[in-house]
This record gives structure tokens, sequence and C-alpha cells, in this order.
């Protein structure tokens, strides 16, 4: 669902905004990080502050635009921008800006290199063949936007994806996140059922583990969100009952190498807990019926899962309900 890239700053100033094609090019890819896309950057954002720079040196009509687009996407950084590690980085913080690009593309596993004309062949000299370099200008064309837009269009139920292609939605959606949230609210309802909702956990914890851009010395987290004390259609769901149910479930997934998990039963007076889900990195995906639907080799039955912008917000309020 999300791809991610590595942007040649000055693709965005002079020397990469020639004409209004190219200015129509950029803006179109920035739109696209924003809507399932990530920047790849390092520790300190340099790349990021650096384009801002660059698109400051445009005549206003030409640059504003852009700036204004970099510095929301700036803003919201905490979802928009991968940020490599300063342990990988030192190695190339003194080197030119190819060797650099080359070095995040590789750490951070980008889809593509967005760069111009004037430095396309020595950043696609120091990056190798196995990255697609596009120049600014032909962004519209590449290989790397079709695979965006394509991730937009899946109608696809995942009980029937190949599981290549569902490994791969679901991976490229988790490797950047070092958290994910898993929101389940029937997940605690009880014991009996506990051991499908910890299967179904287990498979997206696989994958995520297996594509994280995070070393194997780093913890990854997972956060599991559900309801107590509330009414559910298949009855009421004692808290007390909940907690012992998550805190099992806590323990088998001690299970899972690198993983450690938290959990949060909430109280949810109003009833509106019931979207069924995850976050990483801010961005939600919704998946109806729930984690009991998925074993730990796939979908049991059918089975949707998506991007959901409306979920970020719905998931967040979730997470601001009181605790059991």
């Amino acid at each position: 669902m999300i791809v991610s890239a590595v942007a040649d700053p000055e693709a965005f100033g002079p020397a990469g905004i020639v004409d209004k094609l190219s200015r129509r090019e950029a803006m179109g890819f920035l739109h696209g990080i924003v809507q399932n896309g990530v920047l790849l950057d390092s520790p300190r954002k340099d790349l990021l502050r650096a384009s801002i720079a660059e698109a400051e040196k445009l005549p206003i009509g030409q640059g504003q635009p852009l700036r204004i687009l970099l510095e929301e996407i700036s803003k919201r950084h905490k979802k928009l921008v991968a940020k490599c590690n300063q342990t990988e980085f030192s190695s190339v913080e003194r080197s030119d800006l190819p060797t650099k690009i080359a070095k995040l593309a590789t750490v951070l596993k980008a889809d593509a290199i967005i760069t111009h004309g004037a430095n396309q062949a020595e950043v696609q000299s120091k990056c190798g063949r196995q990255y697609e370099v596009v120049l600014i200008e032909d962004v519209s064309e590449s290989a790397y936007e079709t695979t965006r837009r394509g991730f937009l269009l899946i109608e696809t139920p995942i009980d029937e994806m190949d599981s290549l292609e569902l490994e791969e939605l679901i991976g490229r959606s988790l490797r950047y996140a070092a958290t994910i949230r898993i929101y389940d609210y029937l997940m605690a309802r009880s014991g009996n059922r506990g051991p499908k909702f910890l299967s179904g956990i287990k498979f997206f914890l696989a994958i995520w583990c297996k594509w994280s851009i995070h070393t194997n010395a780093e913890t990854l987290t997972v956060e599991l969100y559900a309801v107590g004390g509330r009414q559910s259609a298949t009855g009421f769901i004692d808290a007390q009952e909940a907690i012992k149910n998550l805190e099992k479930m806590q323990r088998d997934l001690e299970s899972v190498p690198r993983v450690q998990a938290r959990f949060f039963i909430k109280s949810d007076s109003n009833s509106i807990f019931h979207t069924r889900g995850l976050e990483a990195r801010g961005r939600a995906m919704t998946l109806d019926p729930g984690f009991d639907s998925i074993a730990e080799t796939g979908p049991t039955r059918r089975c949707l899962l998506k991007l959901d912008n409306a979920a970020e917000s719905h998931f967040n309020d979730c997470r601001k309900l009181p605790d059991c």
C-alpha cells in the first residue's frame, strides 16, 4: 500500500524546476507522498530541509506552492518521513549528495530515487541499476508512480490474493514502523476466542518482522487495544475478564522474536470503538471482519483490508478513551 522514495533536494529548485511540466510533476510527486508514500531522509531530515531551501530559490509563483507542500510534509514527518538511524548514516555524513542518497536508498529500501538531469548519471552510478532513478519531470510516467497508483486501486479481498501479493501489501505498510497498534474491540471478550485473535495478530507480526527496516538488535512494539465493561452483539464484555484475557495474550506473544507487547482495555460507554484494524506510523488500515478471521497462515474467510484516512482520527479517539 505504501511506496517510498529518496528525493534529491535540487530537484525542487532551479536545477529541477525549469518549466510548468517539471513543477506540475514535482507537485504530483509530493501529493503522492501525502496520499500513500514516504520520503526517506537522514536522521536530521537534511534532505527535506534542503528541499525547502531549494524551493525558496524559485520565483514566488513557482516555488511557493512547492515550499508550502514540503513544509506540510515536514510538519507531518512522523507519518510521511522515514529517517535512517545515526549509526547507519554516520559513515556518509561528510560525503557528497549522491553518496548520501545511495546510502539512504540502500538502508531504507527505497522504491525510487527522484533527481534532475544534471545529477542523474552520478546518482544512478552510486545507487546501482537495482534502483529506479527518475527525473522530476518524468515522475508520472515512472514505474514508481504506476506502483503507487496501483496500490490505491486494489479492490481484491485479501483472502483472494496470492500469498506473496498479500505479504507485500502488508509488509510495505508496516516496514518503517517501530510500533504498530492493533484495534479490535472484541479481542478480549472471551478466553475461548483468544487463540483465533492471537493467530491473526501473529500473522501480521511475522510479516512486519520480515519486512522491517529496523535492525535485528532493535525491539519492535505492538500495542493491543480492546474494550471492557461494555455490551457487545455477543454479550457483555467483563472488564476484569478482558484484562486477564489480554494478559494471557501478552504472555503468548513473548514467543515472537524481537517483539514486545503492551495492551490497553478501554472503557467505552458511548460505544464508539467498533471499527477494527491497525495503525503504523500514523497511517490506519481497517480490517473487516477482524483479526479472528485470519490464521497464522493467512485469511480463513472473506476479509477486507484497506488504507482508511478516516480511521486515523477514529483510532486516535479510541486511544483517548479511559482505561478500565
